[in-house]
């Protein structure tokens, strides 16, 4: 007997016994004695039926929502966004697909608009995957030094003889790091055929950044951002950088940031310069002026305690994801599906047809888009600051003020 007759023998006979035992147990007086050959029997009886039963009969069950050729208009727009390369998320195909629904007359049955369709992302993830179109996405490791752990207790028996010498708070003691942030920012997430090796998209290969230099203090208070440019002049800068709000609003969202610029838009000597001049330096003067400050010691004689470089983010690659990556980046590539999704949602409405849908990407056009997201995404970050603690506290630096600590920091380093 070939091997696929078989298994496909073995698959129908322990079905065969499930059902025997069911019946047997919930009708004991009927099905105590069913041996398989009269299953059989069963089955072929219920094939021949199904044959002869027409084939435009209703069928029992929940009706489809979607008949085929509504479903064949929402496959070829997906196809379509995926051959131009453009971002295929589930956020931003169901807007998409929303507006293929209204544009073809099919609105009323989705939910929103009074109908039974929810059109879920975990529907349009389904429906990608029933086209052969599996998330993707390409990572790198990272590598850690063999004696990281002692280098982090280092450091945090340094950081606590420090802040104990000259009685520096919390609040004090600040953060900061650069990052690299793409003009657009995407997830590096797409849709591909399963088992193609490359994946194209739009964006996927744009290498235009700026660079943020955020900051943090260890009581989870955020400081306000630098952004850098690339540009030898002020014209290289955004509206906002130059002075130029659109309302009152967009002025406070980005109260204390700074705006520099340098030839290749990374940090510099004097965008270092002015990072501590306009931002750490108003904030420690904050910080020391809140009226928690020691009242027995001069203001000139306050502390503050500035990390460069040295934090031990830089040596635990789940931390450094957790404080890069999820806060801040992950947080201003939703923004930027956010726009995507509604600029489709705008064409769309427009009359454009979905497999012609695209995204200006010009520099022009993302710049200052770009520049208000990193306010957004601070503004949020801020307004949670056990998230921060929580970090702070995962790697153990808040052990630097537990008086315990202090006295085996400061025994070892005596």
């Amino acid at each position: 007997m070939p091997t696929w007759k078989l298994q496909r023998r073995l698959r129908a006979s322990a079905a065969h016994q499930s059902a025997r035992r069911f019946l047997a147990r919930h009708w004991p007086q009927f099905f105590q004695r069913l041996d398989e050959s009269s299953l059989r029997r069963w089955e072929q009886t219920a094939a021949e039926v199904r044959l002869r039963l027409p084939q435009d009969m209703p069928r029992q069950g929940r009706p489809k929502v979607l008949d085929a050729a509504t479903l064949g208009e929402l496959m070829r727009a997906i196809n379509g966004q995926v051959a131009a390369g453009n971002e295929v998320t589930s956020t931003v195909l169901r807007p998409l697909l929303v507006g293929v629904l209204k544009g073809i007359g099919k609105g009323s049955i989705l939910a929103e608009e009074g109908g039974s369709f929810l059109l879920s992302k975990s529907w349009v993830n389904k429906l990608c995957v029933s086209l052969n179109l599996p998330m993707r996405r390409t990572t790198t490791g990272r590598k850690l030094p063999d004696d990281w752990v002692e280098q982090v207790e280092l450091f945090k028996q340094r950081m606590a003889v420090v802040c104990a010498m000259y009685d520096i708070p919390p609040k004090r003691v600040i953060n900061f790091d650069q990052t690299g942030t793409h003009v657009f920012p995407c997830t590096g997430w797409g849709r591909g055929k399963k088992g193609a090796k490359e994946v194209e998209r739009i964006g996927a290969g744009d290498k235009r950044q700026v660079t943020s230099v955020l900051g943090t203090n260890m009581a989870g208070l955020v400081l306000p951002a630098q952004i850098v440019y690339q540009g030898l002049t002020e014209r290289s800068l955004p509206p906002v950088g130059r002075g130029v709000f659109s309302s009152d609003e967009q002025r406070a969202a980005f109260k204390g940031f700074d705006f520099a610029f340098s030839d290749n838009h990374w940090s510099n000597l004097a965008t270092m310069k002015r990072y501590i001049t306009k931002i750490v330096h108003p904030f420690c003067q904050r910080m020391m002026q809140d009226g928690t400050a020691d009242p027995d010691v001069e203001q000139e004689l306050e502390r503050c305690l500035l990390l460069l470089d040295c934090w031990s983010v830089h040596k635990r690659s789940d931390f450094l994801d957790w404080i890069k990556a999820t806060p801040f980046k992950a947080r201003l590539a939703a923004c930027c599906h956010k726009y995507v999704a509604e600029e489709v949602e705008k064409q769309l409405q427009a009359g454009v047809p979905p497999d012609q849908v695209s995204v200006d990407l010009s520099l022009a056009n993302l710049k200052p888009r770009m520049t208000d997201w990193v306010a957004e995404v601070l503004a949020s970050i801020a307004a949670e600051p056990d998230m921060l603690l929580s970090g702070v506290r995962q790697i153990g630096i808040d052990k630097a003020w537990e008086p315990e600590f202090k006295v085996q920091a400061l025994l070892a380093h005596s």
